[in-house]
């Protein structure tokens, strides 16, 4: 069963090419390059081993992190909501093991709590 729900190379290949566009081209648009220098040296950096996740996880934190950039790059980044949810999918990540250590007031997003309705 556990062959039918793999992640195809692609996948996996574009969650790579994604986070290492969040890490040469979008963080040091908003961090410094000391400090990117020193997050360099630990494992935050590191994606955990994606051949043990199955598809749907590699679909949730390729989504998680390309809503989390949209938010930084948007021109509209600055809306109540943004803070809530670079938040909420921070959550995602770090849920598959991903060291996200950045907050949304790092980036100047609003950090206005929001209720969720289920």
């Amino acid at each position: 069963m556990k062959v039918i729900n793999a992640p195809t190379t692609a996948q996996v290949e574009a969650l790579h090419g994604l986070w290492g566009h969040f890490q040469e081209e979008v963080l040091p648009c908003y961090l410094s390059t000391s400090y990117l220098k020193q997050l360099g040296n630990t494992d935050i950096f590191h994606l955990p081993d994606l051949d043990v996740k199955d598809q749907s996880d590699i679909i949730e934190m390729t989504i998680a992190l390309q809503t989390i950039i949209h938010l930084l790059d948007a021109s509209s980044h600055k809306q109540e909501k943004a803070g809530y949810l670079f938040e909420s999918n921070k959550k995602i990540l770090t849920r598959h093991g991903v060291s996200f250590p950045f907050e949304a007031r790092l980036f100047n997003l609003p950090e206005k709590k929001y209720r969720r309705y289920h």
